[in-house]
């Protein structure tokens, strides 16, 4: 775990600076390498103090830079999630991968459990933002209720092909990639290896 809000920084090409143009104050200011083409809707940047985590052991995959993101006051609950919420994520990405016969096709992927979101939650390009209802207070959830977490990784993991390195041409068009988005998310749960514990996808599915 990591507790440095500064730490984000080591993944990406920034350069930092201090200046004083700005009426006679010293600001300190960070510039990004320019991003790849993507649609408006897909950018997003989250700020703050934020507790940090990543993967353990053979939790992650060398070729994508995985982080969890809570605030504080959660640190204690999301440690006990945390590697779980990566092992869906990284088999999720694998599924996909051969399913789409496509790398995954970004940078890095991080994960952000967001206060007073309005969403469940947002396939924002390498950075998906959740409601952070989705972490426990202290309750012990179902084994439906995790599943259904489950689904959401995983749901929100394949717009990360169809939705953003693939995006509809307009809005009239968002059914069909919320629909599939639905469908292949339950048949992740369903076919991925190291998902064999998930029995209650299509259960799931014909509550939803």
């Amino acid at each position: 775990m990591i507790d440095d809000p500064q730490s984000a920084l080591k993944d990406f090409n920034v350069t930092e600076k201090m200046t004083d143009s700005f009426k006679g104050k010293a600001y300190k200011v960070f510039k990004f390498d320019k991003s790849v083409r993507i649609s408006t809707y897909l950018f997003c940047i989250v700020a703050g103090p934020f507790a940090c985590f990543e993967p353990e052991g053979s939790a992650i995959d060398d070729r994508i830079p995985m982080k969890l993101y809570c605030r504080h006051a959660l640190k204690e609950e999301v440690k006990k999630m945390a590697q779980d919420w990566f092992r869906i994520t990284k088999n999720g990405i694998h599924y996909y991968e051969k399913t789409f016969s496509t790398p995954y096709p970004f940078d890095k992927f991080d994960q952000v459990f967001t206060p007073d979101y309005a969403h469940g939650a947002m396939e924002n390009v390498g950075l998906v933002t959740y409601n952070d209802n989705y972490v426990s207070r202290g309750e012990k959830f179902t084994r439906d209720k995790i599943e259904y977490h489950y689904n959401v990784i995983l749901h929100e993991i394949s717009h990360m092909w169809f939705g953003n390195l693939v995006t509809m041409k307009w809005w009239d068009d968002l059914w069909l990639n919320e629909s599939f988005a639905d469908f292949i998310s339950f048949k992740c749960m369903e076919e991925a290896e190291g998902l064999e514990d998930i029995t209650l996808a299509w259960s799931i599915f014909l509550e939803e």
